[in-house]
């Protein structure tokens, strides 16, 4: 995905992690907006972001749609695992893998692609703040 043209606070971001990068830094980002009470948090470990939680504490989970929209698994299996991880308090993807339903390089490809949608929905607003 690109930008034809990117909030100008985008580039204030991205220069921001270029440097983490550059420094193969390991630390939180906090990216403040004025609309959202609380901020949304980048991980990173030596330069690159691992992690993305986005703005609020109503998450999606935007993983478990991948699976189900390309049919990797079924509706049920999901619902299930998801059960079980809230039961046993245990990453989802734990529970996936530890059911054999999914392999760990899919399970893998579908986070990155999580990752990134919530990383490019954090550079398509405006107005937001920089914190490391």
């Amino acid at each position: 995905m690109s930008f034809t043209s990117p909030p100008e606070n985008a580039h204030r971001l991205m220069a921001c992690l270029a440097e983490l990068d550059r420094e193969q830094r390991t630390c939180v980002v906090a990216v403040g907006h004025a609309d959202e009470e609380s901020p949304a948090r980048l991980h990173l470990r030596k330069g690159q972001v691992v992690s993305v939680q986005p703005w609020g504490s109503d998450e999606e989970w935007v993983l478990g749609e991948y699976l189900a929209r390309t049919e990797v698994m079924e509706p049920g299996p999901l619902s299930r695992a998801q059960r079980r991880a809230l039961k046993k308090d245990l990453p989802i993807e734990e529970v996936l893998l530890e059911s054999g339903e999914v392999s760990e390089d899919v399970l893998r490809r579908f986070a990155d692609l999580e990752q990134q949608e919530r990383l490019f929905s954090i550079l398509r607003h405006r107005g937001t703040t920089v914190e490391v």
